[in-house]
């Protein structure tokens, strides 16, 4: 038997960016998102950009719309978590 792992609380903070105003409109808003409301992979995190957005025309559609985290790339198929633990973290550990 192994104990159960306590799930992490990872939230997240939806930005645009500022060359898309033009292109984009709306606003994901100033407050971070809880991951587990949003869903497990970063696909699901493009289509809930998407939705909030009114970019319904982007949900079937995994070229139209590219995920940054901390400068990086991110495949839509990857896990939340780990994109958290391998990029962001990271990123943002010190020297």
């Amino acid at each position: 038997l192994e104990p159960k792992q306590a799930a992490r609380e990872l939230k997240l903070i939806l930005q645009k960016a500022p060359t898309q105003d033009e292109f984009i409109r709306g606003s994901m808003g100033k407050g971070a998102h809880r991951a587990d409301e949003i869903g497990r992979t970063m696909r699901d995190v493009k289509n809930y950009v998407c939705r909030a957005l009114e970019l319904d025309g982007l949900l079937d559609d995994d070229n139209g719309m590219e995920l940054l985290v901390a400068g990086t790339i991110c495949k839509l198929d990857l896990p939340i978590a780990a994109v958290y633990d391998q990029v962001w973290a990271k990123a943002h550990a010190a020297p």
